[in-house]
């Protein structure tokens, strides 16, 4: 397994590679009224409208910009999402004995962490997370906006 490294509020995440499509700098973005908190607005890339959440909200931190302040476009089953992370550390390959699955840590973990694994990493624990679970609390509200989006765009 291989994941892209990125921290977001001192702690270290992973995420498959297989699920991300590139990482670009904090971009501009246009915000929607009455949304989540961790939803920060929608942006354009190359005439892809794609929504963007902030991972330090969804995780319970404040929202701090840096200038190292990234954004991971993942690709999912229903389309593209940017994520915003603390800063980007690069791409891992760690070794199998290095991955243990979250099922050894018990039930209240695999509900309150939407996790595939954990990487025992230079003394350190990486959450290798899987997009599509962690954002499935606000899927109903990004698949509302897709469909405004949708219903904007046939009109204009």
């Amino acid at each position: 397994m291989r994941y892209l490294s990125g921290s977001i509020d001192d702690r270290e995440y992973g995420i498959p590679l297989s699920q991300v499509r590139e990482v670009i700098a904090f971009p501009e973005i246009s915000r929607i009224p009455n949304m989540p908190a961790d939803f920060l607005g929608i942006m354009n890339l190359r005439e892809s409208i794609i929504p963007v959440l902030d991972l330090r909200r969804k995780f319970g931190a404040p929202q701090i910009l840096t200038h190292e302040t990234a954004v991971i476009i993942c690709s999912l089953e229903r389309g593209q999402v940017g994520l915003v992370v603390d800063c980007i550390h690069g791409v891992c390959a760690p070794s199998e004995q290095d991955v243990r699955s979250l099922e050894h840590f018990g039930a209240e973990v695999l509900t309150s962490h939407p996790g595939l694994a954990v990487v025992a990493k230079e003394g350190r624990l990486v959450l290798i997370i899987d997009v599509a679970l962690t954002l499935s609390a606000s899927e109903a509200e990004l698949e509302g906006m897709r469909k405004t989006l949708g219903q904007e765009k046939k009109s204009a």
